[in-house]
Order: C-alpha cells, then sequence, then structure tokens
C-alpha cells in the first residue's frame, strides 16, 4: 500500500491571507479572554490590542481594491462576516475589561 501523495493547496492566497489573520485576531481573544479570567487585566488588555490590529488590518485590506479584488464574491462575503463576528466578540471582551478595571 503505497502512501497518498497531498494534494496541492489550491486556495487563492489573498483568501488565505484573510483566513490566517482572522484566526490569529481570533488567538489574542481567546487570549484577554482567559487573561481576563485569570483576572490579569494587562495582559488581556495586550491581547485585546493585538486583535483589534488584527481587524484593522482585514478591514483595511477588504478596503483596499488592490487587495480586496482578488477575493471572489464567497469569499469576501466569508471573510465580512466573519470579521463582522470577531469584532462583535472583541468588542464585548473590551468592554468586560473596562469594567472589570472601573
Amino acid at each position: 500500500m503505497s502512501a497518498s501523495k497531498p494534494q496541492p493547496h489550491s486556495e487563492d492566497p489573498q483568501a488565505a491571507f484573510f483566513k490566517v489573520e482572522i484566526a490569529l485576531s481570533s488567538t489574542f481573544a481567546d487570549i484577554a479572554e482567559t487573561n481576563l479570567k485569570n483576572r490579569n487585566t494587562e495582559a488581556a488588555n495586550g491581547a485585546i490590542a493585538k486583535a483589534q490590529q488584527g481587524l484593522k488590518t482585514i478591514l483595511d485590506y477588504l478596503k483596499d481594491p488592490k487587495h480586496s479584488r482578488h477575493l471572489n464574491d464567497q469569499d469576501r462575503k466569508r471573510v465580512e462576516d466573519e470579521a463582522g463576528q470577531l469584532q462583535g466578540r472583541v468588542t464585548n471582551l473590551a468592554a468586560q475589561i473596562r469594567d472589570f478595571t472601573a
């Protein structure tokens, strides 16, 4: 029995970039949430700032035709939806951090 060869990765590089940026920003939101649960608001603030920067990058690239023109309608909709959900989560976490430190 022979091992199957890995299939070539056919995802568009621009779509892959957005997928990675969303995943990275989501990871920073996870880190912020964990730090908040551990009452480490300084670290939570740092992680939230990184998640917000990632979201800003995503939104800036979506607005820039040089980058966004490479996305098909389905990928663009997916990125917009995922970024919107993540933005809501990050905004909520930032509010929780502010409430905790108030």
